[in-house]
């Protein structure tokens, strides 16, 4: 539903991608439904610019992600945002292992992490390894 740049599967209104689709679909590489736009990888339901496999709105992700997921790079679901390793909770700028509202973490994570540098789950941005729940430029 309302995904853009899957190059994936995908399902819900799929537009530009390049594979089978059905039920509002242009131009679609992958296999996807209902809402979906320029899928790279599999991925259903708001997923924008993804170029692994991700699920409800996903944005530009490069690896497996679901659910508000954003320019991630690996696996990553529930708005992850810029994450490189391993987190969870509200994570951010971290070097080492830290959960609930962190900044800066490159170790492991949980909910809410942003910039991080290992794997994420939850609210996660930038991440480039695994992770999920509404991930965003992971």
């Amino acid at each position: 539903m309302h995904v853009v740049r899957v190059q994936g599967s995908a399902s819900g209104h799929v537009v530009g991608v390049q594979g089978s689709a059905s039920r509002h679909k242009v131009g679609v590489q992958g296999s996807a439904s209902r809402r979906v736009v320029r899928v790279q990888s599999s991925g259903s339901r708001h997923l924008v610019g993804v170029q692994g496999s991700a699920s409800r709105h996903v944005v530009g992700v490069q690896g497996s992600a679901s659910r508000h997921v954003v320019g991630v790079q690996d696996s990553a679901s529930m708005h992850v945002v810029g994450v490189q390793g391993s987190a969870s909770g509200h994570v951010v700028g971290n070097e080492g292992s830290a959960s609930r509202h962190e900044v800066g973490v490159q170790g492991s994570a949980s909910r809410h992490v942003v910039g991080v540098q290992c794997s994420a789950s939850r609210h996660v941005v930038g991440v480039q390894g695994s992770a999920s729940g509404h991930v965003v430029g992971v």
